[in-house]
């Protein structure tokens, strides 16, 4: 936070354990042009480590795990949303 405190519970990083280094890793796929701002586009980042594996405490790291383990069962998921305004 603001004021350099950790939060418990991460192993992954800590004041006594140190940050280790990780990288941003772009999936192209998901990159889209975005009509209300113009030249601008936005897409999506796996978040790894710097040899390349998965950060797997990250949301798509997250993701990605139940993903491939319902693969493993020959099973699939969908989602979808339900905006209200």
């Amino acid at each position: 936070d603001v004021d350099m405190n950790t939060v418990d519970g991460y192993a992954i990083s800590s004041w006594e354990t140190g940050y280790g280094d990780m990288v941003m890793t772009p999936d192209f796929s998901t990159l889209r042009l975005l009509p209300w701002l113009p030249a601008t586009a936005m897409g999506m980042a796996d978040l790894t480590w710097t040899d390349g594996a998965l950060v797997k405490q990250a949301p798509r790291g997250i993701l990605r795990t139940q993903l491939d383990r319902l693969a493993e069962r020959d099973m699939g998921a969908v989602a979808a949303t339900e905006l209200e305004f």
